[in-house]
């Protein structure tokens, strides 16, 4: 806790002034890159084997710290402030645009990562199931974890006589400095802190003015960058490609067509809710503050150039791909586009899902087996 007051103390260092390097910091920063190195530089070997510990023990951590939490005194009262949230809240836009940036960090759509271990499966892999259960045990991991907190919470409220919402503080001060100091109160807080940091570090700056630039990168270039590109993303899957073709493809994966709820989320729910957090978020868009500093302007617009640096390739490489296709127009593509029957484009799917080996002997490849065959026979669009 005193560490991460003094090293990353922001009264004395700014922007402008950010001040020499720290390197516990550094050193600390450079251990994370190397258990990240280490956990896949053999790729999906490794890093197969190594979530099942990180993906476990967070779970062994969360348990053990809510059952020590609720035995605190003043830990109910927490509870009771969790359970009982200011619903008048949900008809402020910034609250569902910071739901929104909290899902996307939870779950991870959009991210480039799930994306290249999820072309590992198998081509039938069920995904539909898959998609439940990850949604499923997120949220239900989200709602133990709030219980773990705000346990501690209501024991640090007891113990210091303020009410929960002044001990309560927003990002890394609650992770870094509530949280810790509620821990070294307990008997053996030792075993505690290194439980609760080892949850962390299975779940990475090195400046004074350090936590400036996290909360800075954080606010432009992950959470404005990733909400727009998952707008397009959404808007180009079932407005540009198709929802009929994209239920088409998901049906010669899974063997099923998915329901009326799933395709009407993905046409309607998912872009419209997207599009009006993005448009609400710059209406009421105000200049960013951390810690009572106001930054100067200049960062600012760095900041939204940023988070449009990420956004700006989506209709580059559209009209790069336009380019480079013969005798294709920007007026044919959005009026008439053109694509591979469908029977090819899975074909080519299950080809580079699950390559054949040339057979020397005949000197042909081997055919498909029936269970790769998807054609437009099998599937109704």
């Amino acid at each position: 806790m005193l560490g991460f007051r003094s090293i990353n103390s922001t009264e004395t260092a700014t922007v402008e002034q950010p001040g020499s390097l720290q390197w516990e910091i550094v050193l600390c920063l450079l251990l994370v890159y190397l258990i990240c190195y280490f956990s896949m530089w053999k790729g999906i070997r490794t890093s197969g084997k190594v979530v099942w510990f990180t993906a476990l023990f967070p779970y062994f951590g969360l348990i053990s710290l809510l059952i020590r939490g609720i035995t605190l005194p003043g830990s109910i009262e927490g509870i009771k402030y969790y359970l009982n949230p200011d619903m008048s809240k949900l008809f402020e836009g910034q609250v569902w645009i910071d739901a929104a940036a909290q899902v996307f960090f939870s779950l991870g759509p959009g991210f480039g990562v799930l994306l290249a271990f999820s072309s590992y499966n198998k081509l039938h892999n069920n995904v539909y199931v898959d998609a439940l259960v990850t949604s499923t045990v997120n949220c239900l991991t989200s709602f133990l974890a709030g219980f773990a907190v705000f346990s501690i919470l209501g024991y640090m409220s007891c113990i210091s006589g303020e009410p929960i919402e002044n001990v309560a503080s927003e990002g890394p001060g609650l992770v870094f400095v509530v949280y810790p100091q509620a821990l070294a109160t307990m008997p053996g807080s030792t075993f505690w802190s290194i439980a609760f940091f080892l949850v962390l570090i299975t779940l990475g700056l090195d400046s004074s003015a350090g936590i400036l630039f996290v909360e800075y990168a954080n606010y432009f270039a992950a959470s404005w960058g990733l909400l727009i590109a998952v707008m397009f993303e959404a808007i180009t899957v079932s407005w540009i490609y198709g929802l009929k073709r994209f239920v088409a493809n998901v049906q010669c994966m899974i063997g099923f067509k998915p329901g009326i709820f799933w395709r009407f989320c993905w046409a309607y729910v998912s872009p419209l809710l997207l599009l009006g957090n993005v448009i609400y978020g710059f209406v009421v868009h105000q200049p960013l503050m951390l810690h009572g500093y106001s930054l100067p302007s200049w960062m600012n617009i760095l900041g939204w150039m940023i988070a449009f640096s990420s956004v700006f390739c989506i209709p580059l490489v559209g009209f790069a791909e336009i380019y480079k296709a013969p005798g294709a127009t920007l007026s044919t593509v959005c009026l008439n586009p053109y694509w591979t029957s469908l029977s090819f484009t899975v074909q080519k799917i299950v080809s580079a899902a699950q390559p054949k080996p040339f057979n020397h002997t005949t000197g042909q490849a081997p055919q498909s087996s029936k269970e790769d065959q998807c054609d437009e026979e099998t599937i109704t669009l």
